[in-house]
């Protein structure tokens, strides 16, 4: 228990957008909300046991969220940006991951730290381009009730706004990482340091 740690990363990459889908959910099913500034009423004032849930329960959100935000992002990378698979020669990830974890401890924080970017902004993506729906059904349905209300509307597109920039920052994450891997193996040798390596094991063994 005591190596379990829960960082920064994990706020932004689990917890808030996971609290944004909460959120998105239950502004979905309330029936006595008409206007955007009536929203923080679905919180309310929780006390610590409820703060609590409310933590675990983004959480577990969040991780859900994750799920649907590696789609889009694959969805996007695949077919809107068409970006070739880029890795050192024919190494998968998990190679390279291994290489640098391995030979180049430091250059290894970089690399997972553009990954945790990359998740967080595909997460937040997709958590707020949910939030941008809810904001659209509920203007439409509160159209008969109470008529047009562009406040709806707009944010709405505010959403979809920030949904766009953060997904286009999870692919500016993603080159930085592919660049981070490519440029380290190769500018440390680290493929010709894993072979001696492993010659010198095998040397070691057969005497």
């Amino acid at each position: 228990m005591k190596d379990l740690k829960f960082g920064i990363f994990d706020i932004f990459t689990y917890l808030i957008p996971g609290g944004v889908l909460v959120c998105s959910m239950l502004l979905l099913c309330s029936t006595n909300i008409c206007e955007i500034s009536k929203i923080s009423t679905l919180i309310g004032k929780p006390e610590t046991a409820e703060s609590l849930i409310w933590v675990l329960v983004s959480y577990l959100f969040g991780i859900v969220c994750h799920a649907f935000g590696v789609r889009l992002f694959s969805f996007f990378k695949r077919f809107i940006w068409k970006i070739p698979p880029r890795n050192y020669k024919n190494y998968t990830n998990s190679q390279m991951f291994v290489l640098i974890r391995e030979l180049s401890p430091a250059n290894f924080t970089y690399v997972e730290t553009w990954l945790a970017l990359r998740g967080m902004s595909f997460n937040l993506a997709f958590s707020i381009g949910v939030l941008s729906l809810v904001f659209i059904s509920k203007g439409v349905s509160l159209f008969t009730n109470c008529g047009f209300q562009f406040q709806w509307l707009l944010a709405a597109l505010i959403s979809i706004g920030f949904s766009i920039v953060f997904i286009y920052r999870a692919k500016k994450f993603n080159d930085w990482y592919h660049d981070d891997c490519i440029s380290t193996i190769e500018m440390l040798h680290l493929e010709q340091k894993a072979l001696n390596q492993a010659g010198n094991t095998s040397n070691s063994t057969e005497k």
